[in-house]
């Protein structure tokens, strides 16, 4: 099983080239299509969705994700291998949550051009290197065939909550900010589930305060917005219906305060 996702769109040839070249190295091979529709060149945003979707595939599922901005330039083509499954793309922070979240990892430099595609440029490394090993992958060519073991991969900054003194020593508080906005406007928090042990909660974005946790989207009054457990994991702020992110003017990186009392 390969699955592919990209920022190619749906309609561009590109998607299409590479699993054609997938199909024809491997015509038995199964493709499915995650979304191509990722935000363009948004590396850190498809590093979400990477560590979000791929890890609830079966193990041993060969994942391609091409999010691409330096193609052509030195950033190296690599081949992951986890306890989850496979990743194959570019070394450019894409697979950097995937890395850290993997208790069991190897990285491969992919090199070896017996694995790749006789393309005709430079500027589609999905066609000519990545598509290629995730094929030659599902026939079972072992990683190390495609080139020299790496000792580190890129990492973006992910930054982590921090810990504040709390006013009058009551509680916990924490700094931390938007890592994530889904189509629907709800704003994903890098406050991990595992944070949340104590009942009351207040989280502060700029000038507005809300407190507790709302158990689902509909109990959220109409035009307003709440703290909620997300499925991806984090504590998200969402509106029922409405976007948060427009009723916050928030983007990525907006800075959020938590406490737990």
């Amino acid at each position: 099983m390969i699955t592919f996702c990209s920022d190619f769109g749906a309609t561009d040839p590109y998607a299409a080239i590479v699993k054609g070249v997938i199909l024809s190295i491997n015509p038995d091979a199964e493709i499915i299509d995650l979304s191509h529709d990722l935000a363009a060149h948004d590396v850190r945003r498809a590093a979400v969705f990477v560590a979000s979707a791929c890890p609830v595939f079966p193990p041993g599922t060969i994942h391609l994700s091409v999010i691409d901005p330096g193609v052509g330039t030195n950033r190296k083509p690599i081949l992951l291998k986890t306890e989850r499954g496979f990743f194959v793309g570019p070394d450019n922070g894409l697979f950097g949550l995937i890395w850290q979240n993997s208790k069991k990892k190897k990285a491969y430099w992919l090199r070896n051009k017996k694995y790749f595609f006789a393309g005709t440029g430079r500027t589609f490394d999905a066609r000519d290197i990545f598509g290629p090993a995730a094929a030659y992958l599902s026939l079972g060519i072992a990683p190390e065939e495609f080139g020299p073991v790496l000792n580190s991969i890129n990492l973006l900054r992910f930054p982590g909550p921090v810990e504040q003194t709390p006013a009058r020593g009551k509680g916990q508080r924490f700094l931390g900010e938007i890592i994530y906005i889904d189509r629907f406007g709800n704003l994903v928090t890098n406050f991990p589930y595992r944070l949340l042990q104590r009942k009351h909660i207040e989280m502060k974005v700029g000038s507005r305060t809300m407190r507790g946790l709302a158990p689902n989207y509909a109990s959220i009054p109409k035009g307003k917005m709440a703290l909620i457990l997300g499925s991806l994991g984090y504590l998200e702020i969402a509106g029922n219906v409405e976007s948060a992110q427009k009723l916050l003017k928030a983007k990525i990186g907006t800075k959020v305060e938590l406490a737990l009392l």
